[in-house]
């Protein structure tokens, strides 16, 4: 059927027979779908890969390659990779544009199928074929209407969703196979079939994993978890989650004990959208057991002298320093932030342990003098009691110890909700308290899906039993919280968003502003809320400085899979925040901005770090907070000029700038309308340091001296009646 087909591979069957993976890929195919999702890993793996490039020549997918990281011209020369580029001309009849395409494959014998049947022919090895019999390598084909992996069975088919795709065919297939099948996402008759073939269980009768793009993704990802678990674990996911079991935990953590809910949600990969684990579903009954655990745990916590809760904070420091890899590790496969960034957190998370574990010996009261001879007034400070810490997923370790660790430290006990994205980092941590002594109840862990966590959420803020409500997350969110709590008026915290300005002054030194700006907006991939937002840029510097940032971004930034090591950016941490990104370039570019490097939305949420010129305030990337990896560049020209920009945002958390004028700095420092200012540095959080904002980024402090107030009610006491 295809002549010239057939000469190629009958010259190079070695090449077939040898192969753990054959690769095929189309015109419609995404190289760096390919090389990112299954190349890399099949090559890492040691594995030999034929791939035959339908289309494009090898040139195109190593340039590729190189961009991600990945040396296919090494690989070649090794011999792991063989690439077969003469099959552009023999295929050409089935890639044509799509209306000749679909009508080709709709032809009897033609298409997808037919080319499939044949590469199954040319690599089938010697014998009958019977059912049982392994007739060579997996064949992965990718294409742009299905996607097929054939793991060595002896009778298999390509099912192309709108043709094939019935149940007298599927009841037709033997063996262990896996299709993955791309529907067109506006092809409603395609998308009700798949959901009726999955209902009816054909997928556990012919041993299937068929995950349907064009379905909703809660529902995909539903069923992919239901048949994944079956396959070869080399190809259940590219990256694998190896940490101490003891940490990788999945129930609730409630008044000492492991809760299972009656149901669980997936968390995965944002990197690859792989499922990692499945964590308890908490509702509102689990929510309020972990309420009553920490009131019950409350009584006996605050009795607890200083230097005793400082002893066990400082046992939980030191076994989080024993574990910092296996916790990083966690970090990045459920955030996915690049391992060296990971490891980083967990140090900044383990700080704030050590920071509280020395401050709980340090709550002071205080004498007055009385206006009176026969009395004294004592101030007392007491813990407020049963704290609801609501966390977020960008830091999902160091937001809890921050909070948490202030809490215990005076001798309040917690309810932790986790952002859903990332419970995993803050079992592991409960796990760890266990390990260090903290008793039963002082602690408690509640995990649920981004379905429940309203109503968990509101019933955190609206016990009666809560005293006080702890939160890192967006503005909006918060000021649903102060909602709640407004009911029964307790005590808040709240982080809230920000939108940095970056200032970068006529006289400052330009390497270290591009080093600060390196280090402020493209940690964990712009994702953090003191990531700078807006920059701004004096005239007489900008282009040496457009200049060495365009620069810098070549040299320093490479994307990939956060677990890689030579990996700085990382993916968002789904595809709706890469959407947000995508959708404030597109509007600058529409507005007259210029793309200086990157501005691609690549694979699922990926997204390339972006500089863009001749922005405008208007834009909407200086409107509202980014959380990924943009840089906008505004020009100005006067110093109230950039002040003025800096300071027309509701909300006021950090603000940064660079200038060697000390006069400038104190001017700038003070009028700056935020809660935080780095001058001459990117990089301003510690646990020394009190962190939060002001205007709409939210109230109170954490961390530092100032941060354990939160947790503390101040008592007056005024004894009388004295004789002195």
């Amino acid at each position: 059927m295809f002549p010239e087909l057939n000469s190629i591979l009958s010259s190079t069957p070695d090449s077939f027979k040898s192969s753990d993976f054959i690769l095929v890929s189309d015109r419609r195919a995404d190289a760096s779908f390919l090389i990112h999702h299954y190349l890399s890993f099949y090559l890492r793996a040691g594995c030999k890969v034929c791939f035959l490039g339908l289309v494009q020549s090898f040139s195109h997918y190593s340039a590729v390659g190189q961009r991600l990281g990945v040396s296919l011209t090494q690989a070649r020369e090794k011999g792991q990779l063989v690439f077969l580029e003469g099959l552009k001309e023999s295929t050409g009849v089935i890639l044509q544009e799509e209306t000749q395409t679909l009508s080709y494959l709709r032809s009897p014998g033609a298409g997808l199928e037919g080319l499939f049947r044949f590469v199954e022919r040319s690599v089938r090895q010697s014998g009958n074929g019977d059912a049982g019999e392994s007739w060579g390598p997996p064949v992965l084909l990718i294409d742009d209407l299905s996607v097929l992996l054939s793991l060595g069975v002896s009778v298999g088919a390509i099912l192309d969703f709108a043709l094939y795709c019935q149940a007298t065919v599927c009841s037709e297939l033997q063996g262990n196979m896996v299709i993955l099948v791309r529907c067109e996402e506006e092809d409603a008759d395609d998308d009700e079939e798949g959901s009726n073939l999955l209902q009816r269980g054909l997928v556990h009768q012919c041993n299937l994993a068929l995950h349907v793009e064009g379905l909703p993704t809660g529902y995909c990802r539903d069923i992919h978890g239901q048949v994944f678990s079956g396959l070869p674990s080399m190809l259940q996911r590219p990256y694998s989650l190896d940490v101490s079991a003891q940490l990788l935990r999945t129930q609730a953590f409630i008044d000492g004990r492991w809760v299972s809910a009656a149901s669980t949600f997936p968390v995965l990969d944002p990197a690859t959208g792989e499922e990692i684990a499945k964590v308890s579903d908490c509702g509102t009954k689990e929510a309020q057991d972990a309420v009553n655990a920490a009131y019950k745990a409350f009584h006996l916590w605050k009795s607890h002298t200083g230097k005793e809760r400082s002893t066990l904070l400082r046992k939980w420091f030191d076994l989080i320093n024993q574990h910092k890899e296996d916790l990083a590790k966690l970090i990045t496969a459920e955030c996915g932030k690049p391992m060296k960034e990971s490891i980083g957190e967990m140090t900044y998370s383990a700080s704030f342990l050590e920071w509280f574990s020395e401050e709980a010996r340090r709550v002071y009261g205080d004498i007055v003098t009385s206006p009176a001879k026969d009395r004294k007034i004592l101030l007392l400070k007491q813990p407020v009691g049963v704290a609801s810490i609501i966390t977020p997923w960008n830091f999902p370790s160091a937001m809890i110890t921050r909070k948490v660790g202030a809490a215990l430290a005076v001798g309040c006990t917690v309810v932790v909700k986790p952002a859903e994205d990332t419970p995993l980092s803050a079992l592991a941590l409960a796990e760890l308290s266990v390990q260090a002594g903290i008793p039963p109840g002082v602690i408690n862990v509640v995990t649920c899906s981004r379905a429940k966590t309203p109503a968990v959420g509101e019933l955190l803020c609206t016990d009666p039993l809560v005293a006080k409500i702890s939160f890192t997350g967006s503005t909006a969110t918060g000021k649903i919280l102060l909602r709640h709590a407004a009911g029964t008026v307790k005590r808040v915290s709240m982080e809230l968003g920000g939108h940095a300005p970056f200032i970068v002054f006529d006289s400052a030194d330009v390497d270290k502003a591009v080093a600060g700006a390196m280090v402020s907006k493209f940690r964990n991939a712009g994702q953090t809320c003191v990531c700078s937002n807006r920059f701004l840029v004096q005239s007489g510097i900008h282009d040496a400085f457009m200049e060495k940032l365009a620069k810098a971004m070549d040299a320093e930034l490479k994307l990939g899979h956060g677990s890689e090591p030579t990996t700085t950016q990382g993916p968002l941490i789904n595809t709706r925040a890469a959407e947000k990104v995508e959708s404030q370039i597109a509007d600058a570019v529409a507005q007259g901005a210029v793309i200086v490097r990157g501005g691609k939305r690549l694979e699922g949420s990926f997204m390339q770090p972006t500089l863009l010129s001749n922005v405008s305030t208007d834009m909407l990337c200086m409107q509202e907070e980014t959380f990924g990896p943009l840089i906008p560049v505004v020009k100005f020209n006067t110093e109230q000029e950039a002040l003025a920009i800096a300071n027309a945002s509701p909300v006021g958390l950090a603000g940064y700038f660079y200038s060697s004028d000390i006069s400038q700095i104190w001017r700038v420092a003070e009028q700056m309308e935020v809660g935080m200012v780095g001058v001459n540095e990117g990089l301003i959080s510690t646990a020394e340091a009190p962190f939060g904002g002001i205007k709409q980024s939210g109230m109170g402090r954490e961390g530092s001296k100032y941060g354990i107030d939160e947790y503390l009610e101040l008592k007056y006491m005024c004894l009388g009646g004295l004789s002195l």
